[in-house]
This record gives C-alpha cells, structure tokens and sequence, in this order.
C-alpha cells in the first residue's frame, strides 16, 4: 500500500504547533511557498531529508531541490548532527549553519545564527523539521515559518504519535 501523501495548513497558532504539517520535504508545495513569500528553507537533516545518520538524498529530493532553485528559494541546513554534511548541502546547493557546541536547536542563539546568515525576515524563512521540540518550537519562538515533517525512519514515541494524530486530526 503507498503511502498517503499530505500537506496542510494549521489554523490555530502556539509555541507548540506548525504552521504546516506535510508528509515528507517533497510534499511541500513551491507554489504555497511563493504565495506565503518564503525566500529561504532551513532544513533539519536527520529523518528529514535523509535516514537517521544518512549521507545520500534520493533522486526525488535532489529532483524537488533543484525546483526549489529554480523558484529562487534559498536553502541552508540547520542541524544538531555533528557529522560531515558538506556532500548533502553540496547536493541542494545549500549552506550550512555552522553548528558549535554551545549553541544547538533549539536555543535562541542556534536561530540568531540563521537569522544573521540567511539575510531574511523571519516570516520569510520556514523551517522545515521532524521533531517537534527541536524544530518546531525553537523556529516559532524566533518567528519562523513552522513546516513539520513525518519523520522518515524513525518510529516516534507514543506521545510523539498521539501529537502527530492530533495534528492530523483538527
């Protein structure tokens, strides 16, 4: 059976919730990011764009990226991982947020330093994530567009779940 492939918009605003819920990255689509006047993509690395620990985007996601250049989105990676990801940003020809040990999402200073790099207002820039706290609440508290993803791998806890239907649900 396929899975089910989705992208909605959340009426509701909180710290805790996305702006947007989506089944996978390529599930966004690049023309409610240009009607929403996103000009930049932060992306989240693991059970995101590649499976936990990851080094390799599919043919879909390099596909989707290279539309997402063309619609003249920006896109930076902004992670917690402390491995190599200069292949993958080279791949989407984007930039990564340096990542040192003081400063990780989703502390303030992480999201100052996306602000400062991506040059943009934060209603311009979404964040694009699997995990709730890490993603979701830190780019709310900086402002950011909210865009949280099922995670690709990963089976999520049980309150992870119940959160995740619940999103899906209202």
């Amino acid at each position: 059976m396929a899975e089910q492939t989705f992208f909605r918009k959340l009426t509701h605003k909180s710290l805790w919730l996305p702006d947007y819920i989506a089944s996978s990255v390529t599930a966004i689509p690049i023309e409610i990011l240009l009607k929403s006047n996103i000009r930049h993509m932060i992306l989240d690395i693991d059970d995101t764009l590649v499976p936990l620990r990851g080094n390799q985007l599919s043919a879909a996601y390099i596909h989707y990226f290279q539309n997402i250049q063309q619609a003249h989105i920006k896109l930076s990676i902004g992670s917690n991982t402390r491995r190599d990801i200069t292949n993958i940003a080279a791949t989407i020809g984007a930039e990564a947020v340096p990542q040192p040990w003081w400063s990780y999402k989703p502390m303030k200073a992480f999201y100052k330093r996306i602000l400062a790099q991506a040059e943009e207002p934060p209603g311009a820039i979404a964040m694009v994530g699997d995990r709730v706290i890490h993603d979701i609440i830190g780019a709310n508290r900086a402002g950011l567009i909210t865009i949280l993803v099922t995670p690709m791998e990963r089976h999520p806890s049980w309150p992870s779940r119940l959160y995740r239907k619940y999103l899906t649900s209202h």
